[in-house]
């Protein structure tokens, strides 16, 4: 036997789910921590604890997932800053956001500068921003 559920999500901007939507009961993770992504005709859900980074490339913004997936989003870094959890993403640069708990190293880099070291991104350099710098190693604290 299956049984269904229906939830009434809370309303966010259009990359978060915003509509009734019904999950198996079993399967139900914490609403609050999912993006909703479109692959396809098909609406898949990113748990926040999978995402490494969010990055902005070619008039498109992008997550990566730690499973090393990429998947583009209907929003802009801008918008995604003003609904994350500070706690657990800042955004370093104009480029990228990045998840506290994928970091995984961290290198000076030229300019005062800080190069960031994720779990399984390596598609570009992650650099910190000059201006970031200091409000990100305070983050880190």
């Amino acid at each position: 036997m299956v049984l269904f559920i229906t939830v009434k999500l809370p309303q966010f901007n259009a990359f978060f789910i915003s509509t009734e939507t019904t999950f198996l009961a079993r399967a139900l993770p914490k609403i609050s921590s999912l993006i909703s992504v479109k692959v396809g005709q098909h609406l898949k859900l990113i748990n926040i604890e999978e995402i490494e980074c969010f990055y902005s490339e070619n008039k498109g913004t992008y997550l990566y997932t730690s499973e090393g997936r990429n998947y583009l989003l209907d929003t802009t870094l801008e918008l995604l800053e003003q609904e994350l959890e500070p706690q657990t993403f800042f955004r370093i640069s104009r480029k990228y956001f990045v998840n506290i708990n994928a970091i995984k190293d961290m290198v000076s880099y030229t300019n005062s500068r800080l190069q960031i070291k994720l779990n399984t991104y390596n598609e570009d350099e992650v650099i910190v921003a000059r201006e970031r710098v200091k409000d990100f190693k305070e983050w880190l604290e």
